[in-house]
C-alpha cells in the first residue's frame, strides 16, 4: 500500500534505494494524487490493467490518479528511484499550459525515456524538491509546484515512449489480471494453460477466450512477447551469455530462444546486443 501524503501536504517527495527483489504483491492505486518517479538505476516492470511497462535507467515513470498499478523486478540489479506524489489542485496551471488532454495522456505512459543531456537536470529538480519538502511550509509548497511544472514540461517536451517499453492489455478482467500477476513471477517455469485455468477457476476453453480478450493475443504469444522484452533488457543491461539468458527465461534450449527472438525482432540476440551498444 502506498504511503499517503501527510495531513495538510500537497506533495510527498522521496529518494530511495531498494533491493532488486522488492516487488508489490498486489495492485495499488493512487486514489487522491498522481505520481512521477525517475529511475536512476535498475530495471522494473510496472503493470496496470491496460498496459505492462518496462522501465530502465534514466526513465521517467508517471502514474495517473485512479489507475491500479504494481511494480516487480526485471533484473537482479538493485534499484534507485526519486519519486514525487502530488494532488490534482497543483496541476491546474500546467494543464492550462500544455492542455488537460495532453497532461492526462502523458500521465498514462509509465515508461518515458529522455535524452542523456536532460537527465542531470531531472536529478537536480528532484534534489531541489527534497530540500523544499524537508522544510515544508507555504513558501516551500509554492516552490514545489514550480519544480513539478518544470518536471512535467521535461516529460512533455522530451519524453518518448520506447517501442519496446509497453505491452497493451485491452480490458480489466479481474481473474485474468490475477493470472498476469502470477505470470510476472512464474514465467520462467512456463505454467501450462491447464494450470492457469485451474488457478483462475475457469475451464481451459473459457480461460483461453478470456485471456485473448484481455491481452489481445493467445497465452503462448503473450508469454513469448513478455520473455522477449525481458531478453531485450538483459541483452543490453547485463553481460550474461545467450545461454544464461535463455536458461533464466525458462527456454528449453538456447537454439529455440534465438529462433523465437529473431522471429520477433528480425535479428539474432547477438546482433541485437551489438546494435544496442553502438
Amino acid at each position: 500500500m502506498a504511503i499517503p501524503l501527510k495531513k495538510g501536504y500537497k506533495f510527498r517527495v522521496e529518494h530511495v534505494t531498494k533491493p532488486a527483489s522488492n516487488y508489490m504483491p498486489s495492485f495499488d492505486i493512487y486514489e487522491k494524487y498522481y505520481g512521477i518517479g525517475y529511475l536512476v538505476k535498475g530495471d522494473r516492470q510496472v503493470s496496470t490493467p491496460e498496459r505492462t511497462f518496462f522501465v530502465h535507467d534514466g526513465y521517467l515513470s508517471p502514474v495517473s490518479m485512479g489507475v491500479y498499478h504494481k511494480s516487480s523486478p526485471l533484473s537482479d540489479r538493485n534499484y534507485e528511484v526519486y519519486a514525487v506524489r502530488f494532488v490534482s489542485s497543483v496541476t491546474t496551471r500546467i494543464k492550462e499550459i500544455i492542455g488537460e488532454n495532453e497532461f492526462n495522456d502523458l500521465m498514462l505512459h509509465t515508461a518515458l525515456s529522455v535524452p542523456d543531456e536532460i537527465k542531470p537536470k531531472i536529478i537536480d529538480i528532484y534534489e531541489q524538491m527534497l530540500i523544499e519538502y524537508d522544510n515544508y511550509d507555504s513558501v516551500a509548497e509554492f516552490a514545489l509546484q514550480n519544480l513539478l511544472e518544470q518536471l512535467i514540461l521535461i516529460m512533455y517536451r522530451y519524453g518518448t515512449v520506447a517501442e519496446t517499453s509497453e505491452i497493451h492489455i485491452s480490458t480489466a478482467d479481474t481473474e485474468i489480471m490475477d493470472i498476469l500477476s502470477y505470470i510476472d513471477t512464474n514465467f520462467m517455469n512456463n505454467p501450462s494453460v491447464s494450470e492457469l485455468a485451474k488457478k483462475a477457476g475457469l475451464s481451459e476453453s473459457h480461460f483461453m477466450k478470456r485471456f485473448r480478450d484481455a491481452a489481445g493475443c493467445s497465452y503462448k504469444t503473450y508469454v513469448n512477447r513478455y520473455k522477449n522484452k525481458i531478453a531485450q533488457t538483459m541483452l543490453t543491461e547485463s553481460p550474461k551469455s545467450i545461454q544464461e539468458i535463455s536458461n533464466e527465461l525458462g527456454f528449453c534450449n538456447s537454439n529455440y530462444f534465438c529462433t523465437l527472438f529473431k522471429q520477433i525482432n528480425g535479428m539474432s540476440p547477438l546482433q541485437y546486443r551489438k546494435k544496442a551498444v553502438k
